[in-house]
């Protein structure tokens, strides 16, 4: 709905007629609410206000409004209320003064004459009871044009939102909700969601440490047992650290497919043996070589399977036997395959 459009008093009555008795009920409640609070707002607004006027503050907190009454469509033919001058009306208001208890009942155009109100408080309660009158212009055109939450973008709301009274009220009314209300409840979806989302990330983030934890204590376990069954694998004449090598034995005990990469060996070593992160300018890290030239040692030992070469970026092995009870690595065979290693 344009926020500009406002509707006759004529074409409010039309759209009326398209009420049910539930949304009818709403509407005059809500009516009646909304000039209730405005009035009341507006006078204790100006009572705070008024520190130099006493006699104006005097005046504003004497009166309250008690009731808004609507004649009808057919209001000049039927109408019973009338104004304290005598007129005819469509809509009464029925105000209390809290000093003398006096009951007055009048048009919107008599408030300041009846009350002695000042001017521009009158014109600013006016204002805000148009204000009202216009929310209520929106509901009943929505309403006709047969308007839903999906015409606001909103495809569903999650279970778990606490929905605001005023909203609810409307859903429980079958009354389409207010542009400004659309737009708290698209707020509130959207803070929920963000905070379901950061929960998720940090339930995932638990659950991955939790998971890392557990292949840590894993690794170390198992660093015992393969260090005894796989001891002869070590080398000491490779230039990659032999507690790192033993880490690369873990790995590959560990491993659950045949087939693995000089990369994804490195990245183990970091995470669970403690290997350092630094890189190359080209961002290869430091270990790579090392690695791999470990990794040959095992293949001339009948252990692995060179499957590809990715360049100098990566290279692709195959297990084919960890059995370590044949491994016998010479000092001077150890130096040759270290001579004839190339990145």
């Amino acid at each position: 709905m344009n926020s500009t459009e406002h509707l006759t008093q004529t074409e409010r009555d039309e759209l009326l007629k398209n009420l049910n008795e539930k949304q009818k009920m709403f509407v005059q409640n809500y009516l009646k609410r909304g000039r209730k609070t405005v009035f009341a707002n507006l006078l204790a607004k100006e009572k705070a206000g008024s520190v130099e006027e006493n006699q104006i503050e005097d005046v504003a907190s004497q009166w309250e409004l008690l009731d808004y009454i609507d004649a009808g469509p057919d209001w000049q033919t039927r109408s019973e209320l009338h104004c304290e001058c005598g007129r005819p009306l469509r809509y009464q208001y029925i105000v209390h003064n809290k000093g003398t208890g006096e009951i007055r009942k009048f048009g919107i155009k008599h408030f300041e004459e009846h009350t002695g109100i000042p001017p521009q408080l009158v014109k600013d309660i006016v204002k805000g009871i148009e204000k009202i009158d216009f929310e209520m212009d929106e509901i009943l055109l929505k309403n006709a044009q047969g308007w839903t939450l999906v015409h606001a973008g909103i495809e569903t709301i999650p279970a778990a939102i606490d929905i605001p009274k005023d909203i609810q009220q409307h859903f429980d009314a079958g009354v389409p909700l207010l542009d400004r209300q659309v737009q708290r409840l698209r707020e509130r979806i959207a803070d929920y969601l963000r905070e379901e989302k950061r929960k998720q990330l940090e339930a995932q983030k638990a659950e991955q440490e939790q998971a890392a934890q557990k292949k840590r204590e894993l690794v170390s376990q198992r660093r015992h047992a393969v260090a005894e069954k796989m001891g002869a694998a070590i080398s000491h004449e490779i230039p990659l650290d032999q507690h790192l090598q033993l880490g690369v034995l873990v790995y590959l005990d560990l491993l659950r497919t045949s087939q693995f990469s000089a990369n994804d060996v490195c990245e183990d070593l970091i995470k669970n043996h403690g290997a350092s992160q630094e890189t190359y300018s080209s961002g290869r890290l430091l270990i790579f070589p090392k690695v791999c030239m470990y990794l040959e040692f095992l293949v001339s030992r009948g252990k692995l399977e060179l499957v590809e070469k990715q360049g100098v970026e990566d290279r692709i092995y195959r297990i084919i036997n960890l059995a370590m009870d044949d491994i016998e690595a010479g000092e001077e065979e150890q130096h040759s395959q270290q001579r004839l290693f190339d990145l």
